[in-house]
């Protein structure tokens, strides 16, 4: 649909479609907005994390003193 040529069509689409012409509007602002998001995102590429530090668990001392316990009180 072209774009109207001048003011009294405008208006005339406004009284005739009444809340569906907004709705229409609103719909084609979005699309256009998911399509600058679609951009962005082929722009930027996946998103990459950084690796996760490793989880911390007793020092190695601790585990060679229970293995020791265990044979001692064997």
């Amino acid at each position: 649909m072209a774009p109207p040529r001048d003011q009294e069509k405008l208006s005339e689409w406004h009284k005739t479609l009444n809340i569906r012409f907004e709705l229409g509007t609103l719909y084609t602002m979005i699309a256009g907005l998911l399509n600058i998001l679609a951009i962005w995102d082929a722009y930027g590429g996946p998103v990459v994390s950084e690796p996760g530090k490793p989880e911390r668990g007793p020092p190695d001392d601790d585990k060679t003193k229970d293995k020791d316990k265990d044979k001692k009180g064997n």
